[in-house]
């Protein structure tokens, strides 16, 4: 329009020209009085973009020669002028314009004006409803090259590219004003079409504007990576550097030139160019993802880990980041949190040919090295079943095999090595392991035959000289036990040498071997052999009980000073251990040699000094009998008196009552003997000594010619001693029988049944017992319980010691703490043997722990640990409740020291529980990391305790929240709600997650806050 105006004004200049010749003098009056005038005056103001004024003077014009010709080029530049002044009516002016003169030229320029100034106002849409209604041919060729350009950006704002495309196209040829643009243009529309290579020719000619040079390397990289031009973009964008181009979008710039570069695997260079285009590190999650996997190609780890941290989508995208996330943490050697990556990475359900099998592999083998087997176990199974074509699937094969190893799942380790068509060596080493280990299991828990079993299967694999060693020891060890001592010798001599415990503890096992078989001068050698040995893994207790059997085949070979010696040898190593039994047997071999008042010394000593030992009867009946056999009747009768008062439910009362009786005849006391003759068949009528009595005093009573009185004692005797007496016999054996057996329900029926027929008969208290145990067995407290309690009471039956014991136990299960004490206290004092002094002791400290009393806890513990021959079991029990008396006292250092203690030299339950509270204190003493430690260790060592595998689990997550690894602490809790059997560790952690999530959440609208 404004080359129009300038040659319009030409004309009039040329006219005002002559005018002002002719009427210059005139000129200002007449500016408002002559039309022509007024029409020249405001078109020099529309030249001067003086709208304002210029259209008043149109309108003027308009209103003093409306006919006139120039009124309507006076209508058209007020339209215009209001226009430029942006007047409500400027558009209605010109298409009234339009309207009244539509074959005036300027019509057709209407439209055309009103399109550019749409345009200029960027009002793209309103541009292209009036240029369409313009014609092009009225317009010069300068205007229309214009309405084309301004024409085809409005359709390109408004992304009608075809229409943009087809005017581009025409005027980007030449080297016009607008030939540039038109060309980046054209090029925009060109690649968004696909036509990469006239994309391409139009950015390089449009490159060659100043304008649109820093905006063309954009452009022309998107064009070479649509095309996988990676080596062209990498060429181009570094002449692009070279040259100085100051890019119009740097950031687009460096990402397209980081991701050729991640196409072509210079990871290095690609780094440089994502940190250039995101120095922060905040991208997009695919953006982020190439980002992090070229960082872990370059080794930068801390980098990777923090950038696939942040992908945290649930998709195939975040399914490849958790696994390379994986990969970052076992490259920088953190692999409790390797392991929680692959963990995720393998339970998304996306991708299942390329990251997700090795995930499920990784994920397996990374637990696996941190010993924790049960997760690996279960990554694992899903990787063979799933992928068996897989090129990990051998290694697979035997980490899973090792891992039910290491679980002690053995019965689910030997089904599934056996089912394996290919065993390599490690395969067969684990299953030599976990074939001695089910064996261990069983032979721990009685079950010899079986242990049996799986000991040779073990023998079958020799991969490893210390399993064989050891399957052949305890082979030994079980086939002693099912008293076949000659095949347990045998067991023995197949050890391989080794100069380590077992091998000395060989020597012992075919010393008793031998012993058993009654072959004492063998087993003098192999006894003597151990004694000898002066090696340094004796255990204490065994070298004195090696020492008292030592002397005992003495004994029997009849070597009665190397016999004496030795006991008192076995007495100087340990003078705690078996000293009763040592002071029985010696008086018996100085009674052999005839020191017969040396051997009333030795069993006068054991008398005062062990009341309660299992030979203090024996004692007491031997060292009356010395008197009696050398015919000191009178000392004889004092002493086998004190004897039967001070034992007189001892089964040798009959013996010592008939030994009495014989020392008053000869003592011509016929009422004293008498006396004792009837007390044999009034109180022990089915004794051996019954029968002799009757006999005896039959003689004496014909002597004194009362033979008729006899017949009373013969009727007793026969009361006593019915014809049917062999039956009750049967009748009581097979009830026995059925309890010893293990058959506990048909135990109860037979010991009721028996109670209720022969409810006198003397074996009434022991079927009792029976029925108490047997109901106790099977869970039938309260039937056992009162019958224990029975059995107690009568106190004649020689289970009452067993009966103490088991209804102590019932009433501590019960947290009857005072009652079950006292009851192990009487167990205590009653009972004669190691077991039961063991048992007592356990249930004591158990109790006094319960009630708070945690010194003497301790003390009942350490009596425990000071008795001879403890088992394992009870030993490490002791430790245990040592270790949480001490913890509850607030002493967590000697805690400490006896849970590290017991966790180093055990592997029960007992262990189990140390593990876990040891990790506690040093959770509490904020020890996190120690803890951890601690915790990881329980899961790899004691992982078939579920209780304490559990609440580790759930003070694993504690530490790492802690430690602010809020990543860690969810995904183990997560693992503990998704895995886990135990419903009460399940809610537990759900109600941790939620604590977690809602502490994140609340963290983050705090910092949004902010």
């Amino acid at each position: 329009m404004q080359v129009k105006v300038i040659m319009n004004l030409k004309v009039i200049f040329l006219g005002c020209l002559i005018l002002g010749v002719c009427s210059i003098y005139a000129q200002n009056t007449l500016s408002f009085s002559n039309p022509n005038n007024l029409y020249t005056t405001g078109m020099e103001l529309y030249a001067k973009q003086k709208y304002n004024a210029a259209q008043k003077h149109f309108q003027e014009y308009i209103y003093k020669s409306p006919q006139d010709l120039l009124a309507i080029e006076c209508a058209y530049y007020s339209a215009s002028c209001a226009l430029e002044l942006f007047h409500q009516d400027a558009e209605r002016q010109f298409l009234s314009f339009v309207y009244k003169y539509p074959e005036h030229p300027k019509s057709k320029l209407a439209f055309y004006d009103l399109g550019n100034f749409y345009f200029r106002q960027k009002n793209y849409k309103k541009a292209i409803e009036k240029f369409e209604k313009a014609t092009i041919a009225q317009l010069e060729a300068d205007d229309a090259l214009t309405y084309k350009f301004n024409l085809g950006y409005s359709y390109f704002y408004e992304k009608l590219f075809d229409k943009a495309g087809l005017l581009f196209n025409e005027i980007k040829q030449g080297n016009h004003r607008f030939s540039f643009a038109a060309s980046y243009y054209a090029g925009y529309i060109n690649y968004k079409n696909n036509l990469s290579n006239e994309a391409i020719a139009d950015f390089k000619k449009a490159e060659q504007n100043e304008a649109f040079k820093p905006l063309v390397p954009v452009m022309l990289l998107n064009v070479y990576y649509k095309q996988a031009l990676f080596d062209q973009m990498i060429t181009y964008g570094k002449s692009v550097e070279t040259a100085g181009i100051v890019v119009k979008s740097p950031d687009e710039f460096n990402l397209l030139m980081a991701e050729a570069y991640f196409k072509k695997e210079n990871y290095g260079q690609a780094v440089n160019y994502f940190e250039k285009f995101s120095p922060n590190g905040k991208m997009l999650p695919d953006t982020l993802y190439r980002y992090g996997y070229s960082l872990l190609k370059t080794d930068n780890l801390d980098k990777s880990i923090a950038a696939f941290k942040q992908i945290s989508a649930n998709n195939r995208l975040g399914q490849f980041s958790a696994y390379y996330l994986g990969i970052s943490y076992l490259k920088a050697g953190n692999k409790p949190f390797a392991a929680n990556a692959f963990t995720q990475s393998a339970e998304m359900k996306f991708d299942d040919t390329l990251v997700k099998p090795t995930a499920y592999f990784y994920a397996g083998k990374v637990n696996f090295d941190l010993r924790k087997f049960s997760e690996a176990i279960g990554f694992l199974k899903v990787f063979v079943y799933k992928y068996p074509d897989h090129p990990f699937q051998d290694e697979a094969n035997e980490l899973l095999g090792e891992s039910y190893l290491n679980t002690s799942n053995f019965d689910e380790a030997i089904s599934y090595i056996e089912k394996l068509k290919k065993k390599s060596e490690r395969i067969g080493t684990a299953y030599q392991k976990v074939t001695f280990y089910k064996a261990m299991e069983f032979f721990n828990d009685g079950k010899t035959k079986e242990c049996l079993v799986l000991l040779d299967k073990s023998l079958n694999y020799r991969f490893s000289r210390q399993f064989v060693q050891q399957a052949n020891f305890w082979k030994g060890e079980a086939l002693s036990i099912e008293k076949n001592y000659s095949e347990a010798i045998n067991a023995y001599n197949d050890m391989p040498e080794a100069d380590n415990k077992l091998t000395l503890k060989a020597l012992y096992g075919k010393g008793y071997a031998y012993y058993n078989l009654k072959n004492y001068k063998e087993a003098l050698l192999w006894f003597k052999q151990y004694v000898d040995a002066k090696n340094q893994f004796y255990q204490p207790s065994s070298y004195t009980d090696a020492l008292i059997r030592l002397a005992d085949c003495y004994y029997v070979n009849k070597n009665q000073e190397l016999a004496l010696s030795t006991y008192d040898r076995a007495l100087a190593t340990n003078p705690l251990v078996d000293v009763d039994y040592i002071l029985f047997q010696k008086a018996v071999v100085l009674l052999m040699q005839g020191k017969a008042e040396a051997s009333q010394d030795m069993f006068e000593l054991l008398i005062r000094r062990f009341p309660n030992s299992a030979y203090y009867d024996n004692a007491l009946f031997q060292k009356a009998e010395i008197d009696f056999k050398q015919n000191k009747y009178n000392e004889a009768v004092k002493s086998l008196t004190e004897a039967i008062q001070k034992r007189p439910n001892s089964q040798l009362v009959p013996n010592a009552l008939l030994n009495r009786a014989t020392a008053y005849e000869n003592l011509q006391n016929t009422g004293g003997a008498e006396n004792d003759l009837k007390t044999i068949l009034v109180q022990f009528p089915q004794a051996e000594e019954a029968r002799k009595a009757l006999d005896a005093l039959q003689q004496i009573l014909n002597q004194e010619g009362r033979g008729d009185e006899f017949e009373t004692a013969l009727a007793l005797y026969k009361e006593k001693n019915p014809q049917q007496t062999g039956l009750e016999n049967v009748e009581f054996e097979s009830t026995k029988a059925a309890y010893f057996n293990e058959k506990y329900p048909q135990a109860v029926k037979n010991a009721t049944n028996f109670i209720k027929a022969y409810p006198s008969s003397n074996n009434k208290d022991d079927a009792v017992f029976f029925l108490a145990d047997a109901s106790y067995q099977l869970k039938d407290t309260t039937t056992a319980q009162s019958n224990f309690y029975s059995v107690i009471e009568t106190n004649t039956s020689e289970y009452v010691a067993r009966a103490l014991r088991a209804v102590a136990d019932i009433e501590l299960v019960k947290k009857n703490y005072q009652q079950s004490s006292y009851l192990y206290l009487s167990l205590l004092k009653r009972t004669n043997t190691k077991k039961g002094l063991v048992s007592a002791s356990l249930g004591l400290l158990e109790n006094y722990y319960q009630l708070n009393k945690y010194d003497s806890a301790i003390y009942y513990a350490n009596q425990v640990l000071t008795i001879g021959n403890a088992s394992i079991n009870a030993n490490n029990k002791a430790n245990l409740f040592i270790g949480k008396a001490y913890s509850a006292k607030g002493d967590t250092t000697k805690a400490m020291e006896v849970y590290l203690n017991l966790i180093n030299n055990a592997q029960d339950e007992f262990a189990a529980e140390a593990n876990y509270q040891l990790a506690y204190i040093l959770f509490i003493k904020k020890q996190f990391k120690q803890s951890l430690d601690k915790l990881f260790y329980l899961n790899e060592k004691f992982a078939n305790y579920p209780k304490w595998f559990n609440k580790s689990y759930l003070l694993i997550a504690d530490n790492y929240v802690a430690l602010n690894e809020i990543f860690q602490a969810k995904a183990t809790l997560k693992s503990v709600i998704e895995k886990s059997k135990d419903k009460e560790s399940v809610e537990k952690a759900r109600l941790k997650l939620e604590a977690i999530n809602k502490m994140s959440s609340t963290k983050s609208n705090n910092q949004d806050a902010e």
